[in-house]
C-alpha cells in the first residue's frame, strides 16, 4: 500500500471518503439489526464430538426433556384466620390436579410428574383422607418436605436452550398460574435450567449494551481530557465507533451470533482499536507545526500508518489464530475480536485523516467569516463616527 498516495487522495478528496464511511456505515447497520444472541448455548460447543452425538441420540429415543421444577409453597407471611397450614389440604391438591391437566395439554410438554397421581380418581375431602391416601403410597412422601409447607411437581418440556421456546412457556406458566385457583396463602414459584438459563441470557444481553456504552463514554470523556479539545476528541472517537458498527454489521451479514463468549467484545473493540486513532491525530499535530497541511498528513499517515499496521496486522493474526479451536464460541470470539481489529484500522488510517482534514479547513472557514463579520463592523463603527 503506497501511503504517501493515500494521504494525498485524502487531502484532496476528504468529503468523498466521509461519504463513502458513511454510506458504507449505512450498510452496515442494516447488516448490525441482524445480529442476534445465540440463546442455545449448546449449538457453541463441538458438535460433531462423540459425547455429543450419544446426548443427541438419547434425547431422541427415549424423548429426554428439560426438567422445570415447581413448587406449591405455603406463604409464611400470610397471616389471616383459618388460613392453610399443611400443603396437603385437599383445596391445594386439587389446585396441583388442575394445575398438572393445564400442563399436560401444553405442546412443549412432554410429562408431567407430581404427588396428584396418587389422588387420581380417589375421595380427599379432608386432610386426613388425603393422609390416608399417602400412607397407602409410601412413593408419595418424596413430592412433599418434612414439615408440608411445600409440594414439588417436575414438568419435562422440549423447549432445549431456544430463548424463544423459553419465553414462550415462561408466559404460559404465568397465564396457567392464574388458572389453577389457588387457595389463598399458596404460592407458585418456577425453576430450572431452561428458567435460569432465560436469567443468565438476559443478564448477558443488558451487560452487553451496558459495558459497550459505559466504555464508550469512559473513553470519550479521556480522548476530551487527553487532546485537551472537544473537536480533535470526537475526530478519534467517530471513527472508532464506525470501526465497532462496521464489525457488528459484518457480523449479522455473515449471520455469526453473539455468545456467551463475544457478549463483551464491543467494550473491547472501543478498548483495543482506540489507540490507532489517538497515533494518528496526534502525529499529525505535531507535524503540523513544522509543514503544511499536505506535508503533514502525508508523515503522519505513512509513517504511523506503516507502525499500527504492523501492530494490527499482528493482532489480527493473534486472534484469528482462535477460528482453529474446536469450540465454536472461541472460533466466534476469534472472528469478531479480529474484525473488530480490522475494520478499527480501516477507520484510524481511511477515515481518521479525512475528519482531520475537514475539521481543521471547517475551523479555517468559520475563523475567516468571523474575522470579516469583525472587520464589517469596525468599519460600520468607525463610518457612524
Amino acid at each position: 500500500m503506497n501511503l504517501n498516495k493515500l494521504a494525498d487522495f485524502q487531502r484532496k478528496n476528504y468529503g468523498l471518503v466521509i461519504i463513502l464511511a458513511i454510506i458504507f456505515t449505512a450498510f452496515m447497520l442494516v447488516g448490525a439489526s441482524k445480529i442476534y444472541m445465540q440463546s442455545d448455548i449448546t449449538k457453541e460447543w463441538p458438535q460433531d464430538l462423540e459425547i455429543m452425538e450419544v446426548q443427541d441420540q438419547i434425547n431422541n429415543l427415549y424423548g429426554v426433556g428439560d426438567s422445570v421444577l415447581i413448587t406449591l409453597r405455603l406463604d409464611p407471611d400470610f397471616n389471616i384466620e383459618n388460613r392453610i397450614n399443611d400443603i396437603r389440604d385437599p383445596y391445594v391438591i386439587q389446585s396441583l390436579m388442575l394445575f398438572e391437566e393445564i400442563l399436560e395439554d401444553e405442546s412443549a410438554v412432554d410429562s408431567v410428574t407430581s404427588a396428584s397421581m396418587f389422588f387420581e380418581n380417589k375421595p380427599i375431602y379432608t386432610t386426613e383422607m388425603v393422609k390416608m391416601h399417602m400412607d397407602q403410597s409410601p412413593a408419595s412422601y418424596r413430592f412433599f418436605n418434612d414439615d408440608y409447607s411445600a409440594t414439588l411437581m417436575i414438568v419435562s418440556a422440549s423447549i432445549g436452550k431456544d430463548i424463544t421456546k423459553i419465553k414462550k412457556i415462561i408466559d404460559r406458566f404465568e397465564e396457567n398460574k392464574d388458572e389453577t385457583f389457588l387457595p389463598p396463602g399458596v404460592e407458585i414459584h418456577v425453576t430450572g435450567m431452561p428458567f435460569i438459563l432465560n436469567v443468565i441470557l438476559t443478564f448477558l444481553q443488558q451487560d452487553a449494551v451496558f459495558t459497550t456504552a459505559l466504555a464508550a463514554l469512559i473513553i470519550l470523556l479521556l480522548l476530551f481530557l487527553m487532546e485537551r479539545s472537544f473537536s480533535k476528541g470526537f475526530i478519534i472517537f467517530i471513527p472508532l465507533t464506525l470501526g465497532l458498527v462496521w464489525t457488528l454489521g459484518t457480523l449479522g451479514w455473515l449471520n455469526i451470533p453473539i455468545s456467551v463468549a463475544t457478549v463483551g467484545v464491543g467494550a473491547m473493540i472501543l478498548g483495543l482499536g482506540v489507540e490507532y486513532g489517538v497515533f494518528v491525530v496526534s502525529r499529525y499535530a505535531e507535524e503540523r507545526k513544522k509543514h503544511k497541511q499536505d506535508k503533514a498528513l502525508q508523515i503522519s499517515v505513512s509513517e504511523v500508518g506503516s507502525s499500527i499496521l504492523g501492530s494490527g496486522l499482528t493482532t489480527i493474526v493473534g486472534f484469528s489464530a482462535l477460528t482453529l479451536s474446536v469450540m465454536p464460541m472461541m472460533q466466534h470470539l476469534g472472528q469478531s475480536l479480529a474484525l473488530g481489529i480490522f475494520f478499527s484500522l480501516v477507520a484510524a488510517l481511511v477515515v481518521n485523516p479525512a475528519f482531520i482534514i475537514f475539521e481543521e479547513d471547517l475551523e479555517k472557514k468559520l475563523i475567516t467569516k468571523a474575522k470579516k463579520r469583525i472587520i464589517l463592523k469596525e468599519k460600520e463603527v468607525a463610518s457612524r463616527k
